[in-house]
């Protein structure tokens, strides 16, 4: 989705203004966009996040060094750290990315829990 976002506009701002947007705008956005569906082990992912008492919590430096280091060594614009809750997509840590989450529908992490080769 940001490579499809970037072609169309430029900077993480423009990328920014894109995710942050509801789900209808993107769709809108581009007419291809579909939602990912829910992972079968969707029930038990939520119930160990929620157990992990860490959504909606303070920025903490260990985070915040890692999204860093990521945005450093892959050279991008931003680089986040996100949880992917219910509803949306929490971002833990983000560097170069002001939004604090975005809807689950058009997080890029979403489709990334589809991973068939992903442990618990």
């Amino acid at each position: 989705m940001a490579q499809m976002a970037s072609r169309r506009s430029s900077g993480p701002e423009a990328i920014e203004q894109i995710w942050t947007g509801d789900g209808a705008h993107c769709s809108h956005w581009h007419p291809l966009f579909v939602p990912p569906p829910l992972p079968l082990n969707e029930e038990q992912r939520l119930k160990v996040l929620r157990e992990q008492e860490i959504l909606d919590t303070a920025d903490e430096e260990q985070f915040d060094s890692l999204a860093l280091l990521a945005k450093k060594a892959f050279q991008a614009d931003s680089a986040l750290i996100s949880l992917v809750d219910g509803s949306r997509a929490w971002f833990k840590a983000r560097v170069g990315f002001s939004a604090r989450e975005v809807h689950r529908d058009i997080a890029f992490c979403s489709h990334a829990l589809l991973q068939e080769d992903l442990e618990p």
